[in-house]
């Protein structure tokens, strides 16, 4: 399975590990629907909590759905859909019959191996949850997932720490630090009957949901926190603070805002080695310190019917949803996820462009951007390994990157077009392509030997292989084309007949030293643009329709990325200081479009402007700007993290984005 493991200080990874496995009988195995970040996985990353091994799955807070159980489970069965504690409990010891679930004799923390002992963590596909029956939590249905997600942590360790502070009605309390966990306290401690609550952050979009959820926000960047609390309290302070951040600094905030008498109630996880008050300044205020692990499965029963009745948009503190749809139309500035897309990998457009298919949890998915959910077009196997949306409203796609299957858009059983010879050596079938609107594809073959092009013929199911190289592409080069493909470190090419789907001539060599087909057209110039294979950068060459090779220019082209214009005779890159230039295939002139800090072009359909991505003054936007390089650039989209144009749909409607996370990937 994937999974997020810890490598070592500040390094992370998305690797393959084992499936988990029922170790002892009280076990179950989870498949898992929802995981999250702690702001605790970040002390582990910074190496402040060292100890953990390098490979360990990471994380704590995840939901997912029950795939098998131990033979002494007696409360779950497969398909129920569950919660977790971040810590396994057994229910029978002292500690958890005294409500301490977080310190059970017999529990573990999930995501923490040390020396080879330990519990893996839930940032993968599956999760082994030990005890089950005392541990996982399970969630009745009509309730979702994001915010029965919060019970396992960070809901349950706000309504914690508003018990810890004592919160009572008609009090005045203050959060230092609006994160989730904050922002939850803030939810705890409304609910508990608080009168004024105080939120202290220094980012005003923390604020902004705090004072969604009813709490006064104090930017402590630019107001002084103890004034506004001591003018609202006649001088006294706080009754209690409630500190989430786990710092020094949150904790010193906390001991200055708390009146004589009042608590502090810390769940932070701090890892500094002693206090930011004295036992002095402690005694002299008569302080309440109060700190641990909040023990959430004592508080799952108590906080479900706060989840199931929806009085507070809980999903709201989510920043971030990974590996999902996002819609965004290009007369708007931002863009908006698509329902219930989580997972969602390989898109592609209906020849329309107003529907996306998609491949998600084991499915082939459909999702129109009228707001309505996805509907499931047929069930697969694994991955994808390329589709396409035909006119006929098929759609043809290669599953797990093995067999080619073709299913009706509207819903089907998959016919099975074509799938590997193993008694040739084939063991998988990829990116079928349609050849110029015919019911015939154009596949690659890959085999034990090297990788093969050839075509499967629907009317007939016949599967012809044509030759030895590495995904090939139709150029119309006047009454008989080309197939042009790599092999062997060269471009080639060899006639293709296309009315009678046969080669008619022998292979050429056109180049030698390619790295791969960057962009091709299917128009009449039959212009074809690619790379030479250097790692880091390499020079731009053109193929016109009879074959002759000329470098465009002696640029050096960043990484591989080039976009041959819709019409085949203009082509965007980057070069220099990420400068973006389109060359003139036929004059071999080129123009900026332009300046440093930009990167990943792409072409709009009607080939009037280019999108790319923009790094320039620190910014991580995408923008489009006229192909001529005449005007000003335009923001399309702004996000936290980096994020670049895949493809536009064929009406220009709409735009795909890929992006780059910082932890994965």
């Amino acid at each position: 399975m994937k999974a997020i493991t810890f490598r070592g200080t500040e390094s992370v990874a998305l690797e393959n590990v084992p499936d988990p496995k029922i170790e002892a009988s009280t076990d179950v195995i989870v498949k898992n629907r929802l995981t999250a970040i702690c702001g605790s996985d970040l002390h582990v990353y910074f190496g402040r909590e060292t100890g953990n091994d390098p490979g360990t799955p990471m994380g704590h807070e995840f939901l997912g759905e029950v795939i098998e159980v131990g033979s002494a489970v007696s409360t779950l069965s497969p398909g129920d859909v569950v919660v977790s504690p971040f810590t396994s409990n057994c229910g029978a010891c002292f500690y958890c019959k005294q409500g301490l679930t977080c310190r059970c004799t017999r529990g573990q923390l999930f995501g923490w191996v040390e020396n080879g002992k330990g519990l893996a963590g839930v940032q993968a596909e599956y999760t082994r949850v030990p005890l089950a029956d005392a541990t996982a939590f399970k969630i009745p249905e009509g309730i979702e997932d994001e915010p029965a997600l919060f019970l396992g942590d960070i809901l349950a360790t706000g309504f914690f720490c508003a018990d810890m502070a004592g919160v009572e009605p008609g009090g005045v309390y203050a959060v230092v630090g609006c994160g989730p966990v904050g922002l939850l306290a803030i939810v705890a401690a409304r609910e508990l009957g608080a009168e004024t609550v105080f939120a202290i952050d220094r980012l005003p979009e923390r604020l902004e949901l705090a004072k969604g959820f009813g709490a006064t926000p104090v930017n402590a960047v630019v107001a002084d926190a103890k004034a506004i609390v001591d003018e609202a309290t006649d001088g006294r302070g706080a009754d209690a603070v409630l500190e989430v951040v786990g710092s020094p600094e949150a904790t010193r905030l906390a001991v200055d805002l708390v009146r004589p008498g009042g608590v502090i109630s810390a769940v932070g996880v701090h890892t500094e080695s002693s206090f930011a008050f004295s036992p002095g300044e402690a005694y002299d205020k008569n302080l309440t310190y109060r700190a641990g692990r909040c023990p959430v499965r004592h508080y799952m029963e108590r906080l479900l019917p706060l989840v199931r009745d929806g009085k507070y948009d809980l999903s709201a503190i989510v920043s971030h949803r990974l590996d999902r749809l996002y819609l965004r139309a290009l007369n708007a500035f931002g863009a908006r996820p698509v329902p219930a897309t989580e997972g969602a990998g390989s898109p592609f457009f209906s020849p329309d462009g107003e529907w996306v298919g998609f491949f998600t949890d084991r499915k082939l998915q459909k999702v129109s951007w009228n707001g309505e959910r996805p509907s499931t077009i047929c069930l697969v196997a694994g991955f994808a390994g390329g589709a396409f949306w035909n006119e006929s409203e098929q759609i043809i796609y290669s599953d797990t990157g093995s067999e080619i299957f073709r299913v009706p858009a509207s819903g089907g059983k998959p016919e099975l077009l074509t799938s590997p010879d193993f008694t040739k050596g084939e063991f998988s079938l990829i990116t079928p392509q349609p050849l110029l609107g015919r019911d015939v594809l154009l596949i690659s073959i890959r085999t034990y030997e090297g990788e093969r092009f050839g075509l499967h013929f629907f009317e007939t199911g016949e599967r012809r292989v044509l030759g030895e190289g590495s995904r090939a592409h139709y150029v119309p080069t006047g009454s008989v084309g080309h197939l042009v493909y790599t092999h062997e470190g060269s471009l080639r090419a060899v006639p293709f007949d296309a009315s009678k789907h046969e080669l008619v001539g022998t292979p050429a060599s056109i180049f030698d030293g390619v790295g791969r087909i960057a962009a091709s057209s299917n128009g009449s110039n039959g212009n074809l643009i690619f790379i030479h294979p250097d790692a880091v950068a390499g020079k731009l060459v053109a193929v016109d329709g009879q074959g002759k090779a000329r470098t465009l220019t002696d640029d050096l082209i960043r990484d591989g990325r080039a976009r041959l214009s819709p019409d085949g005779t203009h082509v965007a890159t980057y070069v220099d200081l990420c400068c973006l230039f389109v060359y003139d295939v036929e004059r071999g002139t080129r123009s900026r479009v332009t300046g440093p800090g930009n990167y990943a072009p792409e072409w709009t359909p009607d080939g009037k402007k280019i999108a790319f991505f923009s790094y320039d003054a620190g910014a991580k936007d995408v923008y489009w700007k006229s192909a001529d390089g005449t005007g000003e650039a335009e923001p399309l989209l702004a996000q936290e993290h980096s994020q670049w144009p895949s493809s536009f749909s064929p009406d220009g409607e709409w735009l795909a984005i890929s992006e780059l996370h910082p932890v994965t990937g």
